[in-house]
């Protein structure tokens, strides 16, 4: 049995079809959400870390 024999040619898939296909997916729910939050709350400490070092700066 030759298997090259068998196969049907098949049309080629549209760009736009194929990137449906292979686009990420949220696979954890909420993780890019929760990643966020996360994000803000360290920016938000960097940010009063920074005050604090500018005072102590300041005071020198």
């Amino acid at each position: 049995m030759d298997c090259k024999n068998n196969k049907k040619k098949r049309p080629k898939m549209p760009n736009l079809q194929r990137a449906k296909q292979f686009a990420p997916f949220d696979a954890l729910t909420g993780l890019t959400a929760a990643l966020k939050q996360a994000e803000i709350e360290h920016a938000k400490q960097y940010e009063i870390q920074l005050e604090v070092d500018l005072k102590e700066d300041q005071e020198i």
